[in-house]
């Protein structure tokens, strides 16, 4: 039987990890050949499920990699300055990412065939944007959060992992031409980190309007803003390919790990449990696994992959067949 690309990425099974919550957790085999200490971070799945997008500090400077199957890691971006934060078209054919080589941070777009790089959205009069990685609409539009600039030295530490926040920071919207730039909140909190759900018609994002994070859901345009989790400092959400639920990072147990909230805000469940953070959820285009980032196996950061069909507490999980074509801030990788 031939083994798909997801699998040929395993390395082992992670020890030490038969807890109540938590299934079976592998890391991703990314760069077998070489020993060395690097950091990775921020996976992404290409449309067609079969090549992994990440960030790495090899070499010693955070750029972009793409690893299918048994294949060598590949090197797509090579610049000094933080290249990070990926997000795949719906087509599979371009990559949107956050890149500090134009002095500030701002969106550029890398063709995968050509190999040009040309910026989307770069700091402007009126808005500077921040470390977090943009989503990528099935219709074409790219979601992202950026801080107003009568606020754009203020920084405040939240929750237990110390993540980086502006105060005030909102969620904009722009056509993949760098056209049509939308303003879609306006609260007097941080709103932040939005993902689009599969079908394109609702934004997830967090927000601490109510005075702590939590995850809320928006219609594509800015209306109908609703909360969806609160008590837990709640952020980083990811959407399963089904749209029926959410992904995120939460330290309500006491340490940042990975959680699950059906669209209601019904069904909580915690999906990791480790010392370490677990942090960045994503999920591969089956809805099968569920990859996040984590020191849990010593210092260095790793990409790992969490098996959903073996967590106890989650006992229906609804695959989806993965489409055949088209169709997401801790870390700086």
């Amino acid at each position: 039987m031939r083994r798909s690309p997801l699998w040929r990425l395993l390395l082992l099974v992670t020890p030490g990890l038969a807890q109540v919550v938590e299934g079976l957790v592998t890391q991703l085999d990314l760069f077998p050949d070489n020993a060395a200490a690097t950091d990775e971070g921020w996976a992404a799945w290409s449309p067609d499920g079969e090549t992994l997008l990440f960030g790495s500090n090899r070499g010693g400077n955070a750029n972009l990699w793409l690893k299918t199957g048994d294949q060598a890691a590949r090197q797509i971006t090579d610049h000094p300055a933080f290249d990070g934060h990926g997000t795949w078209s719906p087509d599979g054919r371009r990559i949107a990412f956050l890149s500090e080589r134009s002095g500030s941070i701002g969106i550029w777009i890398l063709d995968l065939e050509s190999g040009a790089v040309i910026p989307l959205v770069v700091d402007q009069p009126g808005l500077t944007l921040t470390i977090c990685a943009p989503s990528w609409s099935p219709q074409g539009r790219i979601a992202f959060e950026a801080v107003r600039n009568s606020d754009a030295d203020a920084v405040t530490f939240t929750g237990a992992d110390k993540t980086l926040r502006h105060p005030n920071v909102d969620i904009f919207t722009v056509a993949e031409n760098g056209s049509d730039l939308e303003r879609l909140t306006d609260s007097p909190g941080s709103d932040g980190y939005p993902a689009y759900s599969p079908d394109g018609s609702l934004i997830a994002f967090d927000s601490n309007r109510t005075g702590e994070f939590g995850i809320w859901v928006m219609n594509a345009d800015g209306s109908e803003q609703h909360q969806i989790t609160s008590g837990g400092d709640d952020g980083f959400s990811a959407w399963h390919p089904s749209g029926g639920w959410l992904a995120f990072q939460s330290n309500r147990a006491g340490n940042p790990d990975i959680w699950m909230v059906n669209l209601d805000g019904s069904g909580l469940r915690q999906l990791t449990s480790d010392s370490a953070n677990d942090i960045n959820a994503t999920f591969t285009h089956d809805g099968r696994f569920l990859t996040f980032i984590s020191r849990r196996n010593g210092g260095d950061q790793d990409i790992f992959l969490l098996d959903l069909s073996t967590v106890p507490t989650l006992q229906v999980i609804e695959t989806v067949q993965p489409p055949k074509k088209g169709t997401r801030c801790l870390e700086r990788q």
